[in-house]
């Protein structure tokens, strides 16, 4: 009977602490982080051994803000005195500063993993989230050599990186990732219909804070498809959704995939409603719009300036000597052939015009393919009061017809 109740006990005491563990280490569904409201508001809470689902969201929201990608798993959290209160009286004072920073554990240590790194953040009960440290989950892989030669060659040949200054930060086995999801963020791919054999090597390299992922594939190391590239340096300025929009237009007017344009600089600035990019016809409010002037990159050091304002997320690319400003979708190349075109037809310098609108026709949004055969794209062309309007081909690579408007 003795034996019985020592037995029942242990068994107790085991489920217990089993149970603890399982708190301090809970895992986030996807489901859980797709309902992450974008205001979060503080839940009171007395219990150290929960992490409050506040901080959870917290931590969600600054993953994402962090380019480290969506949260998918906390590893472990305790609670802590804030070990970054000195340093923070201390910035910007120039002169010595004594502090004698209180022992009170009012902070949250929350070590947490995306798909790729593992990351480790502070979250003030004050509602301050501060990240601490980040690292890559196969940070200790190796590839086989021909595989790294195989990335660190792409790398030189299309990005002009010297060898001596990459190095694999990051080296694990997967599968292919699906084609439609290349990005400009380190998300998880998906995997669709893929089979267990086809089986890939995802490594990123990196150069001064700056990450190219790559996929190759394990029976054919040339055969490289290029997931991401970002920087964090020159990204952490820029809030997630700006980063995404001047990726998606620089996409378009670079002809590319998502992952294949890369943020190289980026400056904060003012200015008018135009931008700061007005054609001499055009009158703007002398408004103080804050936004960005960003450089973009692409192969072969292809490069452009886009400027963005921050509230509206309205996007302008500089011009350049042969070029205009521009604010449109259309490929670079199209749209030289346009502007071209219509300074030799207006008698005019090509930094007079302007692309001032794209008109699609009421079948190119039909679902009926007969109809959506029929969709024309027209592109307009101004000049102060002169308007010329560009009817592209099927494939708008080029223009088929023009026509002069008043």
């Amino acid at each position: 009977m003795l034996k019985t109740k020592l037995s029942l006990a242990i068994l107790t005491t085991c489920t217990l602490i089993l149970n603890f563990i399982a708190i301090k280490t809970p895992s986030v569904s996807a489901k859980f982080l797709s309902q992450i409201p974008t205001t979060i508001t503080r839940q009171k809470q007395n219990k150290s051994d929960e992490l409050p689902n506040s901080v959870v969201n917290k931590i969600a929201q600054a993953t994402r803000s962090d380019y480290a990608g969506g949260l998918k798993r906390i590893v472990k959290f305790e609670r802590v005195p804030y070990p970054y209160y000195c340093d923070e009286i201390r910035e910007g004072k120039k002169q010595p500063l004594t502090c004698d920073p209180p022992n009170i554990k009012d902070t949250w240590k929350a070590t947490v993993d995306t798909y790729f790194e593992r990351l480790v953040y502070y979250v003030r009960d004050g509602g301050k989230t501060k990240l601490a440290s980040r690292e890559y989950l196969a940070k200790s892989n190796k590839a086989p050599s021909r595989v790294q030669q195989a990335v660190l060659q792409d790398a030189q040949k299309n990005w002009s990186l010297p060898k001596n200054t990459l190095k694999i930060v990051s080296v694990r086995e997967t599968l292919q990732p699906s084609g439609a999801d290349f990005t400009v963020l380190p998300v998880e791919p998906r995997f669709d219909g893929q089979v267990f054999k086809a089986r890939f090597w995802e490594i990123i390299i990196e150069q001064n804070q700056t990450q190219w992922i790559y996929y190759v594939d394990k029976n054919n190391p040339n055969k490289l498809q290029l997931w991401s590239r970002l920087n964090y340096a020159k990204q952490a300025k820029l809030p997630v959704d700006v980063a995404l929009e001047l990726i998606s237009r620089a996409s378009a007017n670079f002809n590319l995939t998502n992952g294949q344009a890369l943020i190289t600089n980026v400056e904060e600035a003012k200015y008018d409603s135009c931008l700061g990019l007005a054609a001499p016809w055009e009158t703007c409010q002398n408004a103080s719009l804050l936004g960005y002037r960003v450089t973009m990159r692409a192969k072969n050091n292809t490069q452009v300036v886009y400027r963005i304002a921050r509230q509206n997320k309205y996007i302008a690319m500089e011009g350049t000597r042969n070029m205009p400003p521009r604010n449109d979708i259309l490929s670079n190349t199209l749209a030289e052939k346009i502007i071209k075109d219509a300074s030799n037809r207006l008698k005019t310098s090509t930094i007079n015009l302007r692309i001032s609108s794209i008109e699609n026709s009421r079948e190119c949004i039909s679902a009926n393919p007969e109809i959506s055969r029929k969709c024309q794209v027209t592109v307009h062309v101004r000049n102060g009061q002169q308007e010329l309007a560009y009817t592209l081909d099927r494939k708008r690579q080029n223009f088929s017809k023009v026509q002069a408007r008043k």
